[in-house]
């Protein structure tokens, strides 16, 4: 059996359109990928889908790193080799559909998270991530019922069983014995043999935590139907507590017999419903719309535009554009510096913030911010992502100081993930460089692939000629910058370097790819 040319196909659009990782940058190897394509695709369509295909195949090492969570601790998050995730991906999607057709109805509202419903342009899910389902689901059976379980599994995406999946899968179609077979294969390969964990990041892993959950929203159908689940995030409710508290027991010895999972203790408890209303259901969109409605209150500008000073508009949509933008960068600056002052972030809404301060281009939240910059830390990818689409030449001039003194301030620069975030954003304006603390944080050596990137886009030549002797005896992700880099050398010296690895057996599709693509540079 092998990849059909649809799956292939798909795992190219998903990666194109979504990229191959919610925590990391996407691969620079992923544009000598595409140029490369009609090989690239060839290469994967040949390959053998069973376990001595996959073990054929070598998966390569991920990139890791550790990830702030809010209220302390961190978190595992994975990038997987270029070649790997685009196989994954392709794996995912032979079985997703089969997984969607096994998990309870949609229209039940039971298994509401990542609903699949595959398209042409790579994704994997359906118009929403099912949250909307999830709270809604929540709101209507906690007013009609006292009493609520609330429970988590602890580390979940790292601690699902690799056999377990395996036989999930299956289960959803006598077809898919081999296909199931392959992705635990791989699974183990990329866990060098440990049969738990799947990599915390890709779109794929989405279809493999669902598929791993089947099993548990049958078992807990079988006790009650007043449930709901959003990924590893479980609800039951009932009039009875005793009730919950034996589903509670049953479904923890049920977890771990089953699948060797455990039950966050900080997380799981059986509480009144009135309470979960105040504390748990805060809806993010809401929020903001109580923040437009009082910064609308509060706002000071001219209302000649057929508004009379004494009567403010109640109706965010009903100002010209340029004051919506401004009623609602205010509304999200005074929420960030609501949030910024409670012990514990809100993850969901700090996300949602940035997106809707990235979407409208609004600066508004830029100081507060970067004022608070170690407690947003475990959003720092949207925090940058926020910055690289409001960031000009002109707010680098007027806020290099600010930047300075998070590099000096901070404690959360300190650690990899957040530098790798930070070193990217600053790579992308040149104009930063002009700054001494910050080109000193940019040129800082953390490790040869960040130092080859900086080289290429800087035209590095001394850096390029004094490390192309460690290409022979780096691991591949460094030496895939290494050739990367060869982009800051002439035509003539990066050529030559080029053919040697087009010509040398020892070089895999990915290196042939990327000597092509920094030779057609």
């Amino acid at each position: 059996m092998r990849l059909s040319q649809k799956s292939i196909e798909f795992a190219r659009n998903h990666i194109h359109y979504f990229g191959d990782s919610d925590f990391f940058v996407i691969p620079f190897e992923f544009l000598a990928l595409w140029q490369n394509w009609d090989e690239v695709g060839n290469y994967l369509l040949s390959q053998e889908i069973s376990k001595k295909g996959i073990e054929r195949f070598r998966v390569k090492p991920p990139m890791t790193s550790v990830a702030h969570k809010p209220g302390g601790g961190y978190r595992v998050v994975h990038q997987l080799d270029p070649l790997d995730s685009l196989l994954y991906t392709a794996l995912a999607h032979e079985v997703a559909e089969a997984v969607e057709r096994c998990r309870p109805s949609v229209e039940h509202h039971i298994a509401c998270s990542y609903r699949i419903s595959i398209s042409q342009k790579g994704n994997f899910l359906a118009q929403d991530t099912g949250w909307d389902n999830f709270t809604k689901r929540c709101e209507k059976l906690a007013s009609d019922y006292s009493w609520v379980l609330i429970a988590d599994i602890t580390d979940f995406y790292n601690q699902i069983y690799v056999h377990r999946l395996q036989n999930n899968i299956e289960q959803c179609g006598s077809a898919l014995h081999d296909v199931s077979n392959a992705i635990e294969e791989f699974l183990l390969s990329l866990n060098m043999r440990i049969s738990k964990g799947i990599p915390v990041g890709p779109g794929a892993s989405i279809v493999m935590a669902e598929a791993s959950l089947i099993d548990v929203d049958e078992f807990i159908l079988e006790r009650t139907a007043n449930y709901t689940r959003y990924v590893d995030d479980i609800r039951v409710f009932s009039h009875d507590r005793l009730e919950l508290e034996t589903i509670l027991h049953d479904l923890t010895q049920y977890l771990y017999s089953a699948h060797r999972l455990n039950l966050s203790s900080a997380k799981t408890k059986v509480i009144e419903s009135k309470t979960f209303i105040e504390s748990e259901l805060r809806n993010p969109e809401m929020t903001e719309k109580e923040a437009i409605q009082k910064a609308l209150k509060d706002l000071n500008i001219d209302y000649d535009n057929g508004y009379p000073s004494y009567e403010p508009p109640t109706d965010i949509e009903s100002l010209p554009s340029e004051n919506r933008i401004k009623v609602v960068g205010t509304a999200l600056r005074d929420l960030l510096v609501e949030i910024a002052a409670r012990d514990v972030l809100d993850l969901g809404l700090a996300r949602h913030i940035l997106r809707r301060a990235k979407q409208l281009r609004s600066r508004a939240i830029i100081i507060p911010l970067l004022e608070r910059f170690d407690y947003f830390a475990p959003v720092i990818r949207d925090l940058v992502l926020y910055l690289e689409k409001v960031t000009t030449k002109s707010m680098v001039e007027q806020l290099h100081e600010v930047f300075t003194k998070v590099l000096l301030e901070s404690d959360a620069i300190k650690f990899p993930y957040v530098r790798y975030w930070m070193k990217d954003y600053f790579r992308r304006y040149p104009s930063f460089a002009n700054y001494n603390k910050i080109r000193e944080f940019m040129y800082q050596e953390d490790g040869i692939r960040s130092r080859a990137l900086l080289a290429a886009e800087t035209k590095q030549v001394s850096w390029v000629r004094s490390n192309r002797s460690l290409f022979s005896t780096i691991g591949p992700w460094d030496k895939r910058a290494l050739i990367y880099s060869a982009i800051a050398l002439s035509h003539s010296e990066r050529n030559r370097w080029m053919d040697s690895i087009l010509q040398s057996n020892s070089s895999d599709i990915i290196d042939r790819s990327l000597a092509k693509f920094v030779k057609s540079r």
